[in-house]
């Protein structure tokens, strides 16, 4: 087995399999709600901080300036939380959650460009069938030359955010669950906890979940074959970006913030545009992350699967 698209999993082979069933049943229950209970943990220290910084800032700091300290400081706070699980419950070191510093940098950069790669095909096949279509204004936020200070400044945020859910579903609970049982099970677990976090977005329905656990496949694969992490952290910030803030589509059902570089609209099929719940909600979405799954499958080592 290559060393390198394995060692996601093998930061945590020392979590022993359990020959009885019930135990095992019983294991991943509780691996799953603890991943939900040290998100909820991260959420409160976040929300503290929070509410610190309203103190010393009694002013109001505007929607977009709101946004950005939810997304750095509750999503901060989570990652914060699983990485002091690990190096003090776990006994393992934080780099075994992917952040392994081989081509760091590098892999980063590349999953960033892919994501926006990603985003910006699932739109042209929207623009090209006629279900979405672009305009110049937005209620509520800048578009174009002047949203590029709030857009870059929002990116932060959206950093902070993808980057924490890839360390949470891929960089913990994906190898967790496949040293301890299989890979195969620890992908479907994984991604579709991931689709669950989503379960109180704005206009949720059948298809935005399965694209949203297509998502989560993807990004297990794509981080297995990488044997980290970086990559998928720049792929999902980057994605959740230039959804809102370079196309102007609400991300996961949550409107626009901040501003955005072009604005497109749904002017026809919503099942291809995703409707109110954007581009995530459409076929669209589905056939790309289809085709993103497929061709990271046949480049990987297949020996990580078992």
């Amino acid at each position: 087995m290559n060393e390198n698209q394995s060692r996601l999993i093998e930061g945590f082979r020392s979590e022993k399999k359990k020959p009885n069933t019930v135990v095992s049943v019983l294991l991943l229950i509780f691996t799953v709600a603890l991943a939900f209970v040290l998100m909820i943990v991260g959420q409160i220290i976040g929300g503290i901080v929070i509410g610190v910084i309203t103190l010393a800032v009694p002013t109001d700091m505007g929607m977009t300036t709101n946004t950005i300290l939810n997304l750095v400081f509750i999503f901060g706070g989570m990652a914060v939380v699983f990485m002091l699980y690990v190096k003090f419950i776990q006994k393992r070191k934080v780099r075994t959650l992917g952040f392994y510093k081989e081509n760091a940098g590098k892999n980063y950069i590349k999953g960033f460009f892919i994501g926006i790669a990603m985003m910006t095909i699932s739109v042209l096949i929207c623009y090209a069938t006629g279900s979405m279509k672009p305009t110049t204004t937005a209620s509520g936020v800048a578009v174009g030359a002047a949203a590029i200070g709030p857009v870059l400044l929002i990116l932060i945020g959206w950093i902070i955010q993808g980057g924490t859910e890839e360390i949470i579903t891929r960089g913990w609970l994906l190898p967790v669950i496949g040293a301890r049982y299989n890979v195969i099970l620890a992908i479907i677990i994984s991604s579709s906890f991931f689709g669950l976090l989503h379960l109180g977005n704005n206009n949720v329905g059948v298809l935005p979940m399965i694209n949203l656990i297509l998502f989560g496949v993807f990004a297990a694969v794509y981080a297995l074959r990488e044997g980290a992490i970086w990559g998928v952290m720049g792929i999902h910030s980057a994605w959740n970006w230039a959804q809102g803030n370079i196309f102007g589509i609400e991300v996961s059902g949550n409107p626009v913030v901040g501003g955005t570089i072009f604005k497109f609209n749904n002017s026809g099929s919503q099942f291809i545009s995703g409707g109110g719940f954007g581009i995530e909600g459409g076929i669209a979405c589905t056939i790309v992350l289809v085709i993103g799954i497929l061709i990271v499958y046949k480049f990987m080592n297949k020996e990580v699967l078992r």
